[in-house]
């Protein structure tokens, strides 16, 4: 059933896949009619008759309660799957994947999803082996306050990000003062939830470089951040550490202020936080020990990005994107696909 921003749908009849077109955001009565007309014209186009549906386990999406509903209408059992092994699955069977022996390191990086632990997931990685998914590391989690509101501003990313140095940054500039007021006291309180996003990673270092205080529509951070790396020029990157089991997301920030308070130039600094993470993938694919990688999410839509991690790995291992299906949320296919392994 897909989820509810970058909705699509997927209808698998006699060994095909037939991906929806995109249907967009949920939030509206009328795109979820539209989302509900699609269901049955494609049911009613293959003449098919569901007998299993699966559903995102995000407990509000629209496109998950609908597909509840419709399980009980036509008595048939239903499933539900976490959001980023959704994208992990989505790769490995458009790939052919699915059924292969060989261990795989599953790449799943976006913006948000619903994780296991009721936190928001979006720097994971899993390990394929067995038809089963493992999660391994992610990116350490970090303090949301106010939910998606921070998703449309990357200021608050920021400030969320690097509350505990924050004489260190320019920060406060991005807050007038009635506003500082009232975030300087929130972030002193108890987060009610965790990220691990890369999505939100970007937009808090996009901030931070002074490009993109507000996104006037989505992921436009992290393309000002994209583009900005394309023109930059860098000898080094940024050190790689770790906080226990996961990913030091601190540390990170702390050699980006530095490089700003030093004035490295943005480009650089761009560029550099691109190739800290392609490195970052090299860098978990030798710690698990595994040669094949499989990587999908909404930041793998960055041209870059693909670039570098191909670039990193290419020599050693075997690496697998989308191909017909997009990496983003909403799965969208211009054609059918055969996939016989499912």
């Amino acid at each position: 059933m897909g989820a509810d921003m970058k909705s699509s749908f997927a209808l698998q009849v006699n060994g095909r896949i037939y991906a929806s077109q995109y249907l967009g955001n949920l939030e509206s009565f009328e795109s979820q009619e539209s989302f509900r007309g699609a269901v049955n014209h494609l049911l009613r186009l293959l003449r098919a008759q569901p007998d299993r549906i699966v559903i995102d386990a995000h407990p509000n999406y629209f496109s998950s309660r609908l597909g509840i509903q419709l399980a009980k209408d036509w008595n048939i059992p239903i499933e539900k799957v976490q959001h980023h092994k959704a994208h992990a699955y989505a790769v490995l069977a458009e790939n052919e994947k699915l059924q292969t022996a060989s261990p795989t390191l599953c790449v799943v990086w976006d913006g948000t999803g619903y994780g296991e632990d009721n936190q928001s997931w979006g720097g994971e990685f899993f390990f394929y082996k067995d038809q089963q998914l493992e999660r391994l590391t992610h990116f350490g989690y970090f303090p949301v306050w106010q939910g998606d509101l921070m998703a449309r501003q990357p200021r608050l990313s920021a400030l969320f990000l690097c509350k505990d140095f924050l004489q260190e940054t320019n920060v406060k500039n991005y807050f007038n003062e009635k506003e500082w007021l009232y975030y300087s006291k929130l972030i002193q309180s108890k987060p009610t939830l965790y990220t691990s996003s890369v999505g939100r990673l970007f937009d808090g270092v996009a901030a931070l470089l002074e490009i993109c205080e507000y996104n006037s529509f989505e992921g436009e951070a992290s393309l000002l951040l994209e583009t900005l790396a394309a023109y930059g020029h860098c000898a080094d990157t940024y050190k790689i550490t770790w906080h226990e089991d996961d990913l030091d997301v601190m540390s990170l920030m702390k050699q980006i202020i530095f490089d700003i308070n030093k004035g490295i130039s943005k480009n650089e600094i761009a560029l550099k936080f691109h190739v800290y993470l392609a490195d970052v993938v090299l860098e978990v694919a030798k710690k698990f020990n595994v040669q094949r990688v499989a990587l999908s999410g909404g930041v793998f839509q960055n041209a870059l990005l693909v670039d570098l991690v191909s670039k990193k790995l290419q020599e050693h291992y075997e690496i697998y994107f989308h191909q017909e299906l997009s990496p983003n949320d909403e799965k969208y296919c211009s054609r059918s696909i055969s996939m016989p392994g499912l």
